[in-house]
């Protein structure tokens, strides 16, 4: 199921903050929990057989997790969108990044920015966003 279906309020806010209808044209922002991902059988089978071989195998499986999580944050990767909720946002390209951009600037990219950067956006490395903004301009012959 999406996240639409299990934070629909929180989907539409989030596409309310980079400026996309919710009108179904534009798939909606993938949102999960932490607690969603560490309690995930596959995900913990991994992460245990990762850490087996350590001293203390299960407090090193969580602490991957939450390593992971936070080095994913710190590279824009992810971006923790609800603190009180534990609700977290992925930064994709395709459902965030280029539905703001193309937002934000109009089709336009050499006209200047429309709408405020949400702080999710702000995380993304700048070279990231310059990579798919020429991308949106090379694919719709804007150049």
């Amino acid at each position: 199921r999406s996240s639409e279906s299990f934070f629909p309020s929180v989907t539409e806010d989030c596409m309310d903050l980079f400026g996309t209808p919710s009108d179904h044209a534009t798939p909606p922002p993938l949102l999960f929990t932490f607690e969603s991902i560490y309690k995930d059988g596959k995900l913990a089978s991994i992460a245990s057989e990762t850490v087996a071989l350590t001293a203390l195998p299960e407090a090193n499986a969580q602490r991957l997790f939450r390593k992971t999580f936070a080095a994913m944050t710190n590279d824009g990767i992810l971006s923790l969108y609800d603190a009180r909720g534990d609700l977290y946002l992925l930064v994709s390209r395709t459902r965030v990044i280029e539905p703001f951009l193309r937002n934000a600037y109009g089709g336009d990219f050499r006209a200047g920015q429309s709408i405020p950067q949400p702080f999710f956006i702000k995380s993304v490395p700048r070279k990231r966003v310059a990579d798919i903004k020429s991308w949106i301009e090379s694919t719709d012959g804007i150049i």
